[in-house]
């Protein structure tokens, strides 16, 4: 199962990329992706895959250093788009040097 749903995800990934290297002129602000939108899906599918082991209480939880202003900066760079295509403005100040221990996957998947 996992062959199935990765491979074709890592085909969009390499497309994506492929666009982000276009000159700005040939490709619009609005149809450039977000890098982070892609490596999102892909940790989301490998959450689903790992169904099992949460439904069985053996998940796994790695406490590390998270740094908050990437994460906000990771997560809004994910729902900018669906914001504007709503005529929803976002605006975040910067987070300098703000961190929690955390588990960097548990915790990205609220955003």
């Amino acid at each position: 199962m996992s062959h199935e749903l990765r491979t074709p995800l890592n085909s969009v990934i390499g497309f994506f990329q492929l666009l982000q290297m276009e000159s700005s002129d040939r490709c619009p602000a609005n149809a450039r992706p977000h890098p982070q939108s892609g490596q999102h899906l892909l940790n989301l599918i490998n959450e689903i895959l790992d169904i099992s082991r949460i439904e069985s209480g053996r998940v796994i939880v790695t406490l590390g250093a998270v740094s908050l202003d990437e994460l906000v900066q990771d997560c809004v760079g994910i729902i900018t788009l669906q914001a504007s295509e709503r005529g929803i403005g976002i605006e975040v100040g910067d987070i300098t040097d703000v961190s929690v221990r955390a588990d960097q996957q548990r915790l990205r998947q609220f955003c």
